[in-house]
C-alpha cells in the first residue's frame, strides 16, 4: 500500500513490510529518484507493554489503512491473532524523517504504542470480557463474536480519529440467541458496534477491558443498521491483501462539511458464536455472505443533530439512499458490494462491485439523501462489463481548477486498468 501525508517537515509514502510486516519505508523525495529509509515499529507491535499484557503481534497480515493526522501515524494490520485488531499510532521521536529509525515503544501510552483495540467499545474482540472470565458478559452489553481475521479503516475528521471494522453483535447467551446464520431480533440479535471515535486529537491506549476512555462507540443506533451483520474477513487466503468488496467498512471520507461510510453488511450473522471467537484466541468458523443476503449501506454523519456539533455521535447518522428495504444499491439488485466513497471537488462519487460490471454514482448536492440526489456515470463497467467487475482504490487529484477521480478496476486473475474521470 501505498499513501502520502504530512509529518511536521516531511512528506512521507509509506510501504509496509519487514519480518512481521511492521517496517514503514518512507521518502520524503520530491523529485523523481526516490530514496526510501524506514521505520522499524516491531517494538509498538511486539513488546510494548500497554495495559495488563504485551501484545505480541506477529500474526499480522498486510495492511488495511494508514493514516496520517496531527504529526502521527495510526496503522490498521488485519490478521487473525488474539489480539486483534492490530492498530498502532506511531510518532517517531524527531522530525524531520531524514534517516532509518527504530521505534521505541511509549510506555506510558501516550505517544507510539499499541492501541489495544481490542478493548475499544464496540470494536474490540474483548471490551466487554471481565478478568475473571473470558465468557462472562459485561454489565453493560453482552459478549461479542470477532471475526476471525480483522482490521480497521482509519480516518480522521473534525480534530478527531475515526476507526470502524466489522464491530459488536449483541446476543442474550452464549450460542443459542444469534448463531452463525441467524437473522435480526430486536435486543436479541443485532449489531451494536463497528464505529469508534477517539474525544481528543492525541489519544491513548486502553489499559484493559473496562478503561478505555479515550474512544467511544458511535455506531449508529438506527434500526436500519442494527438489523444487518457486518462483514468480517473470513480467510488468510484474502487478509494479506484485502480489496474493497472483502472489507466490512472500505473507506471513510469527508464531503461538504459531514462524514460519510461505505459498509458492507449481511441479512445473516457471519460470525461464528462459540467460547473461543470471545476469548483471547483465535476463531476459525467465520463465513462469507450468500448470495442475495448482501446489504451495501452508504451512511451520514451530520454532527450537528445531537451532542457535539463537530463530533459525530450514535444519533447523527442517517442511511443515504435507501432503496426501501434498508440498504443501498441504486435500484439495482447485482450491486451487491459497496466498494467506492470518493470525494472529488464538488461532487460525492459512490461505486459498486457488481457481476454485470462496476457501477458508479455521483452527486454535487451538498446534503444528498435519497436515490435521486445522485446519477449512475461511465456506463455499466466503464463500457467494459466484461473485465470491469471490482472497484480496488480510488483518489482524488487536482489539477488547476480540475478535478479527476482515478479509480483501479479489474476482476480476479486479470490486470488491473485504471479509469479516470473529470468533474465536468
Amino acid at each position: 500500500m501505498f499513501i502520502s501525508g504530512y509529518t511536521t517537515g516531511t512528506l512521507p509514502s509509506h510501504i509496509p513490510l519487514g519480518p512481521n510486516n511492521d517496517y514503514l519505508y518512507f521518502s520524503s523525495d520530491l523529485d523523481t529518484n526516490f530514496t526510501f529509509k524506514h521505520m522499524d515499529t516491531s517494538r509498538v507491535f511486539d513488546s510494548c507493554p500497554n495495559g495488563t499484557v504485551s501484545p505480541v503481534v506477529t500474526q499480522n497480515q498486510g495492511t488495511d489503512s494508514i493514516e496520517i493526522f496531527n504529526d502521527r501515524i495510526y496503522w490498521s494490520v488485519p490478521g487473525n491473532g488474539p489480539n486483534r485488531p492490530f492498530i498502532a499510532k506511531i510518532r517517531p521521536a524527531s522530525f524531520p524523517l531524514i534517516s532509518s529509525v527504530d521505534i521505541d515503544c511509549d510506555t506510558g501510552g501516550n505517544e507510539s504504542h499499541f492501541i489495544n483495540p481490542r478493548w475499544i467499545p464496540g470494536f474490540g474482540n474483548q471490551y466487554n470480557i471481565t478478568a475473571v472470565s473470558s465468557t462472562t458478559f459485561g454489565p453493560s452489553e453482552p459478549l461479542r463474536a470477532s471475526a476471525d481475521m480483522l482490521g480497521a479503516v482509519v480516518q480522521s475528521y473534525n480534530d478527531r480519529v475515526y476507526m470502524m471494522n466489522s464491530g459488536s453483535i449483541r446476543f442474550n447467551s452464549l450460542g443459542s440467541q444469534c448463531i452463525n446464520g441467524s437473522v435480526y431480533s430486536p435486543g436479541a440479535c443485532e449489531q451494536t458496534g463497528g464505529f469508534t471515535r477517539s474525544v481528543n486529537n492525541n489519544p491513548k491506549t486502553c489499559t484493559n477491558n473496562t478503561s478505555c476512555p479515550e474512544w467511544v462507540n458511535i455506531s449508529p443506533t438506527d434500526t436500519k443498521y442494527k438489523q444487518f451483520f457486518s462483514i468480517g474477513l473470513p480467510t488468510i487466503a484474502i487478509t494479506a491483501a484485502p480489496i474493497a468488496g472483502q472489507k466490512p467498512v472500505p473507506k471513510i471520507e469527508t464531503y461538504q462539511g459531514n462524514l460519510f461510510a461505505i459498509r458492507n453488511s449481511c441479512r445473516t450473522v457471519l460470525l461464528e458464536m462459540n467460547a473461543s471467537c470471545h476469548s483471547n484466541q483465535q476463531c476459525t468458523n467465520d463465513t462469507y455472505c450468500a448470495n442475495g443476503d448482501e446489504r451495501p449501506q452508504l451512511w451520514k454523519c451530520e454532527p450537528s443533530l445531537t451532542g457535539s456539533a463537530t463530533e459525530c455521535d450514535s444519533g447523527d447518522w442517517s442511511l443515504v439512499a435507501d432503496n426501501g428495504s434498508g440498504f443501498t444499491n441504486f435500484g439495482d439488485v447485482n450491486n451487491k458490494q459497496i466498494t467506492m466513497l470518493q470525494p472529488n471537488g464538488s461532487y460525492l462519487y459512490v461505486g459498486f462491485d457488481n457481476p454485470t460490471g462496476i457501477k458508479v454514482y455521483r452527486t454535487n448536492l451538498a446534503n444528498p439523501t435519497i436515490e435521486a440526489n445522485f446519477t449512475q456515470i461511465g456506463g455499466d463497467g466503464f463500457l467494459n462489463p466484461s473485465t470491469n467487475k471490482q472497484i480496488y482504490s480510488t483518489i482524488s487529484i487536482q489539477n488547476g481548477s480540475i478535478y479527476f477521480v482515478y479509480a483501479s478496476v479489474g476482476k480476479t486473475a486479470t490486470p488491473v486498468r485504471v479509469h479516470r474521470q473529470q468533474n465536468n
